[in-house]
């Protein structure tokens, strides 16, 4: 006669880093407008917003119990699958992720640690790597630059507007 059992085996989950991230600017908008100092020409935008390329997001982490920073191995990615046609098309390049200078500070009950991530894109090499407004204005006002305008403002408008990009921020034992 033979009986079976069974195996069960506690998940173990890291609780040593609490994270917390916000954007220094409510929304954590990236703005692909005309310029705040719009040059002059025929393209003209009406819009009270302007070009706003970057963001900063604020990064805490709060470690706990016999935690240090230095036992930590952090990593931060974006997600900018959602835009990645306006990319592939040229109007806009792939993000640049840039982290700050991590500060740490200690005290007997938890140590603290933070650092900003700034998130920025550019204009790509369908408007000559500036502004698509500037582009253009520095053409002559024919039907066919009015019409290329159109057409590629409007393409990038359907691949961007209202599109999200995602910052993962991950902290693990620097062990693995």
């Amino acid at each position: 006669e033979t009986a079976e059992g069974q195996f069960r085996v506690e998940t173990v989950e890291e609780k040593g880093v609490e994270i917390t991230a916000t954007f220094t600017d409510p929304e954590g908008y990236i703005n692909f407008l005309a310029p705040a100092e719009s040059s002059t020409g025929w393209l003209t935008s009406d819009s009270t917003s302007a070009e706003k390329l970057s963001t900063v997001l604020d990064v805490d982490f709060e470690l706990s119990g016999d935690a240090v920073a230095a036992d930590f191995k952090v990593t931060y990615a974006i997600d900018y699958s959602a835009v990645q046609a306006a990319i592939t098309a040229g109007y806009i390049t792939a993000p640049t992720l840039t982290v700050g200078e991590t500060l740490v500070t200690s005290s007997s009950v938890f140590t603290a640690a933070d650092t900003t991530v700034t998130i920025a894109f550019d204009w790509g090499t369908a408007f000559g790597e500036v502004n698509p407004y500037d582009y253009y204005n520095d053409m002559d006002n024919t039907p066919d630059n009015r019409t290329a305008a159109k057409t590629a403002l409007t393409a990038l408008y359907d691949a961007v507007n209202t599109k999200k990009f995602i910052i993962t921020i991950t902290a693990v034992p620097a062990t693995e």
